[in-house]
């Protein structure tokens, strides 16, 4: 249902980015209270209603004014009395003023449609998260590449993502790998900007691919989380997700000691599942079925 009303609002924007939409004004047309409305918006699209809906209505005014409109025909075409309050609020969207950019137009880049995050959610004392569960997976020992990446630069999600394809590519004829699913592991390595990242697969018998390295997988019990869409697409959001949900469940996990893994099913980039190591134990593996990897 959530999904069905998101997509409906997301057309509903671009339908009408001429016009002034407001939280309660979408809100209604839903027939949901606006407090609802943007607890559910921001939790599905990753930001706030009236953040999105600025962002793409500057998005939309950058070709007109690419091809030579007045800033004041600009602001009244997007909906703006005056148009020292569209330059306000064209500069807090891309850091430039309308006229800056018609100086230098191939500087500013429009901001796309939003895409819904897919993932099951749970009402917990009134607030919105992410539904997790709590499984035991068995030790093992898999085995690819690592690469270490500075998250605080620019596209590093892009880098990451053609890490992954090269490696995808360089393991797909290596006999030894189990290729049912592939992984990613992250560690941080002590400073909180960059971090180390593994790209591996598991062993049909056990046996030592050549050229690759040993990644140990300790046994233990792990939260795990369920997405659709591409890692590197949805990354912000479920790392919030993520940050949220420890702290309204008051859960530690081991972020830092390499507790977070992504998996992946053979040929789908279209959902993921997030295993995060819980610092406590739970009860006794004899108790609940284990994980194959």
């Amino acid at each position: 249902m959530y999904e069905e009303m998101m997509q409906a609002s997301l057309k509903y924007v671009e339908d009408n980015i001429t016009e002034e939409i407001s939280l309660e004004y979408i809100a209604g047309v839903f027939y949901i209270s606006p407090y609802h409305f943007s607890r559910i918006f921001s939790f599905m699209i990753g930001e706030p209603f009236k953040q999105y809906f600025m962002k793409r209505k500057m998005s939309h005014s950058l070709k007109m004014l690419r091809d030579g409109a007045t800033v004041i025909n600009t602001a009244l075409t997007y909906g703006f009395d005056y148009p020292e309050s569209f330059t306000r609020a064209f500069k807090q969207v891309f850091g430039t003023t309308p006229k800056q950019y018609q100086k230098a137009p191939t500087t500013l880049k429009p901001y796309g449609i939003g895409q819904i995050i897919t993932r099951d959610i749970v009402n917990f004392k009134g607030e919105i998260l992410v539904k997790s569960e709590y499984v035991y997976l068995d030790g093992c020992i898999l085995y690819g590449e690592s690469e270490i990446v500075d998250v605080t630069a620019d596209r590093w999600l892009g880098i990451m993502a053609t890490k992954e394809e090269q490696f995808l590519r360089k393991t797909a004829t290596i006999t030894e790998l189990d290729h049912a699913h592939h992984y990613i592991m992250a560690q941080c390595m002590g400073d909180s900007k960059r971090y180390r990242f593994k790209f591996a697969k598991a062993t049909k018998e056990g046996e030592k691919p050549l050229d690759l390295e040993a990644v140990e997988l300790s046994n233990g019990w792990f939260a795990k989380f369920c997405y659709k869409g591409n890692m590197m697409d949805v990354y912000t959001s479920f790392n919030a997700d993520i940050q949220k949900w420890i702290e309204k469940k008051v859960e530690s996990l081991e972020m830092v000691k390499g507790g977070l893994m992504v998996r992946y099913q053979k040929g789908n980039h279209d959902s993921f599942e997030v295993f995060i190591r819980l610092e406590r134990v739970l009860y006794a593996k004899i108790h609940t079925p284990s994980i194959d990897l």
